[in-house]
């Protein structure tokens, strides 16, 4: 499922992609988190004039979507059709705008697995051998003895493995191990956070050698045939990344495919900490065989922590994101998942975390600041303030454009590098400055008009700007604030120009309280 796109030549390329999320039940908070981290990077790289392409999407092949298919007494295809529709329905009601949605059960997918598998046997790079080991149904994956804990419990989901023994094609790539060592080496990807990557080196690399990788299953369900081979069927894992190919409509559209896939573009690919192995080696030896360019950057996030555990589906921990749409409304879950936690880490969700967040945040910091200025422009202005260019000159000289300035280029720089977090905390601290700089002056007993005009110009414009940044987190929030005012966000653009003349004729249409204070009961 894609979008008309109309290829511009003269524009910088960004590409993006969450993991293929997989479809054995409804979404939880955690795909949340992933996917709106790509939305807000991808309006940034918009604003900041890049062509973009936003990949999401679902993995729908593997034994436990067949099994819940068969709990809720549906047929596959119904009940991948009714997860493929809550999620389209869920990341609509977020304002994620993603380009693509891939659905690894199309028809062109399948058949580019298929040729995938062909071009790799044709360089013989395929081989039958009997498989003997450990097996996770749960993580789809085969644990490998250093990774395997004495308990017999899969390291990832702490559930019992299956001793599986099996005629299985292998996928031959120890002849790369030099290679992929010489990538890490070089650097010739970069993987955030820095810690990754030396794990990855720590286990993988110790021995000096990459283990050939099983990538057919014997008579299972749900699963792409495997070539011709009667009874062998695709290793899911194999499935989902060749999902990225199809979403750049590898072999299908060349101009879509070499515009947004190559060694020029600013490529993304966001995934979460436990799917490292398959992103971080598998995926770039894929890549390699195929011949196509490396992603340039891959950027691993931690987990969100509930009830002490990570959150999932199968655990029974998972928070639904509608329940906290519901009080928070989609602009105050996308501003707590984007912005809330640092990307390395781990870290623990519960309602109180989000309440206090998005009450101290957008409540008392935004929230206020723009109806305590709105109020203040209304009161003693009736809304309406001009400024000639004689007063524009010296409102330039005013020490928050200073602050301001500094602001937009930290921002900037953390955008740049993938970090919401730390992109807000600049934009917080604006906004700390403003509100001490209002009761430092008290504008409420200032009988100097014109010191009151120049203070409320300033504080007022400090609010454009902030609203600006926090569009790629807000969202289509940010427009209410602009629509009270004269000046239309879409004329806008602080990263290019610091335009002060918008401040020439303030005008306040309405008075408006952005964000209400939530108690819980």
């Amino acid at each position: 499922m894609t979008k008309e796109i109309i290829l511009d030549k003269n524009q910088k390329v960004f590409f993006v992609s969450t993991p293929l999320f997989y479809s054995n039940d409804l979404l939880h908070l955690g795909h949340c988190y992933s996917t709106l981290i790509a939305d807000a990077i991808t309006r940034y790289k918009k604003i900041q004039g890049f062509q973009t392409y936003f990949v999401t999407g679902l993995d729908e092949h593997g034994e436990k979507i067949y099994d819940s298919a068969c709990k809720n007494k549906l047929s596959i295809e119904k009940f991948l059709n009714k997860i493929s529709f809550e999620t389209k329905q869920l990341w609509k009601d977020l304002e994620v705008e993603y380009d693509y949605f891939q659905e690894t059960k199309s028809t062109t997918h399948q058949q580019l697995c298929l040729r995938i598998l062909k071009i790799l046997e044709s360089k013989n790079l395929i081989y039958k051998q009997n498989y003997e080991g450990k097996y996770c149904i749960y993580c789809a994956e085969f644990i490998t003895l250093t990774n395997l804990e004495k308990n017999n419990l899969c390291p990832n989901c702490q559930r019992k493995l299956k001793n599986l023994q099996e005629e299985s094609f292998f996928w031959k790539i120890n002849h790369l191990f030099s290679w992929l060592k010489k990538i890490y080496q070089q650097e010739k990807i970069t993987i955030l956070p820095k810690f990754y990557k030396l794990e990855i080196e720590k286990n993988f690399f110790k021995n000096d050698q990459l283990r050939n990788l099983a990538i057919s299953r014997y008579k299972a369900n749900n699963l792409i045939p495997f070539l011709n081979y009667q009874n062998f069927y695709l290793y899911v894992w194999i499935d989902a990344l060749i999902g990225y190919l199809s979403s750049l409509q590898y072999q299908q559209n060349s101009k879509i495919f070499n515009f947004f896939w190559n060694k020029n573009v600013e490529t993304l690919q966001i995934i979460g900490k436990e799917i490292i192995r398959f992103h971080l080696i598998y995926w770039l030896l894929l890549l390699k065989q195929l011949n196509l360019s490396l992603p340039r950057t891959i950027l691993v996030h931690g987990w969100i922590i509930n009830q002490n555990v990570k959150m999932s589906k199968s655990k029974n921990n998972s928070i639904n994101p509608y329940d906290l749409i519901k009080i928070y409304g989609s602009s105050g879950l996308r501003y707590f998942l984007i912005t809330c936690f640092q990307i390395q880490t781990d870290n623990n969700y519960s309602l109180k975390v989000i309440n206090d967040y998005y009450n101290s945040t957008l409540v008392n910091l935004f929230g206020n600041l723009i109806a305590r200025v709105f109020k203040m422009i209304i009161n003693y202005f009736q809304g309406k303030i001009t400024n000639d260019v004689v007063a524009i000159k010296t409102l330039k000289n005013n020490s928050l454009i200073a602050k301001i300035k500094t602001t937009i280029t930290n921002y900037t720089h953390y955008m740049n590098s993938y970090d919401c977090y730390h992109a807000n905390k600049t934009v917080l601290n604006l906004l700390r400055s403003i509100n001490q700089l209002i009761e430092i002056n008290k504008p409420w007993i200032l009988k100097d008009k014109q010191k009151l005009k120049e203070l409320l110009s300033v504080w007022f414009f400090a609010i454009l700007v902030i609203g600006f940044l926090f569009k790629p987190f807000l969202a289509k929030k940010i427009n209410t604030l602009f629509q009270a005012t004269n000046i239309e966000i879409k004329n806008v653009n602080f990263f290019k120009n610091l335009n002060l003349n918008l401040l020439m004729k303030i005008e306040i249409k309405k008075y408006i309280i952005l964000f209400k204070r939530i108690k819980l009961n």
